[in-house]
């Protein structure tokens, strides 16, 4: 390669590099309130995302350490910041308070706490610093919720509050402990990635994401630790550790309930005893790991919540909303109703279909299938939400996790001004789009390649 074709890339991967990293310095100082100039900020990032990917996809794997800085200096640069664009961090340390003060974070509310002063006087005075700020508790969104979050996740939260006495140092502490699973995910797809022969330089599909810097590193979702968890169960499963893979699995379902389901898609070339040790192990480890949660009572409020989350909530939902039209075109027909009664059974059905039509595929890419269909026929989609999704993107053929994240960002715009309304228009072009993606790389280039 000639000196000039040298500079010229030089030239190029900065430039990409300084969009990037530009894109996400802006992200990081803008509030979800400032919707136009977030949106514009991560279209910055994503312009440097996707035209270092296409320039980078096909060299020498030895730019790998370039990626890993790349992306590490994309993520410190959340660290002086508070999260911006949620405030769920507020109740992550509410539950870290709770816990602390030896509290199940299921039995109680924020504010029914704060209606039983006289009783709870001595955990109160551990919130001193928390109650007399403008955060807490009206500042969580979930005040008059019980948790939903699981053992594994709670203990972070603990962690957080136990070593540091500020909000500030707290975060800090969640964000260094988030970014240690960070660069095991980099570690272990780049692992992964090997074993299957195809190129290191893939991961730069996850490592350099700015919707993954900006809502695990930036705004503290747990989702990415729970990625991790089940990235090792998949190298673990490829080493045939069938034992040991249970566990990862249970400490990413006790991170992130989300992962519970993917238990149900088949294990090609794994025997009966084999399945029933790996399904075994992660139920038994998930089982004990919420043991010190299980008073009937709780575990009740913790279904509470979720139903919530299940039949009530609803956010950049794709299917839910269509239905919700044609709900008002048939008003006497309670389509939303069978909708949210029936819908434990279409995730049955997505896993019969996975499982009965997806023998030709890899045990990841059927993990990348139901996980899918689950966020499709989900009433709530939050961004970050793709983020287990866009983990897994690199080590499968389709494109569509990378494409959906750089789409779903126009959703923030539904914040904008500080009053909550849902841009439909952002959200119906943004699921045409994907279903369009999904359309072509699923059914009409596998049928052109057979042909």
């Amino acid at each position: 390669m000639s000196f000039t074709e040298r500079y010229s890339q030089l030239v190029i991967y900065s430039l990409g590099s300084l969009c990037l990293l530009v894109g996400i310095y802006y992200t990081s100082i803008t509030h979800r309130n400032e919707s136009t100039q977030l949106v514009q900020a991560l279209m910055l990032a994503f312009l440097g995302f996707f035209s270092l990917f296409i320039l980078l996809r096909k060299t020498n794997y030895r730019l790998l350490l370039f990626v890993f800085l790349l992306g590490l200096i994309g993520r410190l640069v959340f660290f002086p910041e508070s999260p911006k664009l949620s405030d769920d961090y507020l109740r992550y340390l509410w539950d870290g308070k709770l816990v602390e003060s030896g509290v199940d974070p299921f039995a109680y509310s924020p504010d029914s706490i704060l209606q039983m002063k006289e009783t709870w006087a001595k955990p109160l005075q551990e919130y001193d610093k928390l109650l007399h700020t403008k955060d807490f508790p009206q500042g969580m969104n979930s005040y008059r919720y019980y948790s939903v979050y699981p053992p594994v996740a709670q203990s972070l939260f603990y962690v957080s509050v136990a070593l540091v006495r500020s909000i500030e140092g707290s975060v800090l502490v969640m964000r260094m402990v988030d970014l240690c699973f960070e660069v095991g995910t980099f570690f272990l797809l780049v692992s992964l990635l090997k074993r299957w022969g195809q190129n290191p330089l893939r991961v730069m599909l996850y490592w350099l994401n700015p919707l993954v810097m900006s809502e695990f590193i930036g705004n503290l979702h747990l989702e990415g630790i729970a990625l991790f968890f089940i990235l090792l169960t998949l190298l673990l499963i490829e080493k045939r550790h069938f034992v040991f893979s249970g566990i990862p699995m249970a400490m990413a379902i006790a991170t992130k309930l989300n992962p519970l389901f993917l238990l149900g898609v088949g294990f090609r070339h794994i025997n009966f005893k084999q399945l029933a040790l790996f399904g075994g192990i992660s139920m038994l480890l998930f089982a004990l790991l919420f043991y010190p949660f299980t008073d009937i009572s709780s575990l009740q409020n913790l279904y509470e919540s979720l139903k919530l989350y299940k039949y009530w909530l609803e956010f950049n939902a794709g299917l839910y909303y269509l239905l919700l039209d044609m709900q008002k075109t048939f008003p006497d027909i309670n389509i939303v109703g069978m909708y949210n009664y029936l819908l434990p059974l279409t995730l049955l059905i997505g896993f019969w279909l996975v499982n009965r039509y997806g023998e030709k595929y890899k045990l990841v890419e059927r993990f990348v299938l139901i996980y899918l269909f689950y966020l499709l026929i989900s009433r709530v989609v939050h961004p970050w939400y793709l983020i287990p999704l866009i983990g897994l993107a690199p080590l499968v053929k389709w494109k569509f996790a990378s494409i959906w994240s750089f789409l779903v960002i126009f959703v923030y715009f539904s914040f904008d001004g500080g009053v909550y309304h849902e841009v439909k228009g952002y959200m119906l072009v943004e699921y045409v789009i994907l279903y369009a993606i999904l359309v072509v790389e699923l059914f009409v280039l596998p049928q052109l390649k057979r042909n």
